[in-house]
């Protein structure tokens, strides 16, 4: 299993950026190349590049600002999938956390990929 990990701080309040984080479908605000968003039910639907990945929404806790959700249907023929944003205070702004543990391992270069998007997008928007 191919464990992915990319952090960043942001000047913003962890708060702040929680509240970007959160919501399951604001993702195609934040992250690029998701063209599209849908909930179905309690699995995620996103478009990527005219593919569709399906998604179930794993964790949404307001306590500790972790979002996590694995991909349960794909092109890439997953055998496992979790990813986890945290956002964690520190100081007067936050810290970013965005980790995935993925098999097999040859998605992980896929995934990192999306880890490190995820991060330098909030980084864009959050300083």
């Amino acid at each position: 299993m191919a464990t992915i990990r990319h952090h960043a701080r942001l000047s913003a309040p962890a708060g702040d950026v929680w509240a970007i984080v959160r919501e399951p479908t604001g993702i195609t605000d934040w992250l690029a190349g998701v063209d599209s968003c849908v909930m179905d039910g309690t699995a995620r639907v996103v478009g990527t590049m005219g593919l569709e990945i399906r998604e179930d929404i794993v964790t949404v806790d307001d306590d500790l600002r972790r979002f996590q959700y694995a991909i349960v249907d794909s092109p890439l023929n997953l055998a496992n999938h979790l990813s986890t944003v945290d956002i964690l205070e520190d100081g007067d702004g936050c810290v970013v956390v965005y980790s995935t543990d993925v098999s097999p391992d040859e998605a992980g270069m896929i995934l990192d990929a999306v880890a490190k998007g995820g991060v330098d997008a909030l980084v864009e928007r959050f300083g």
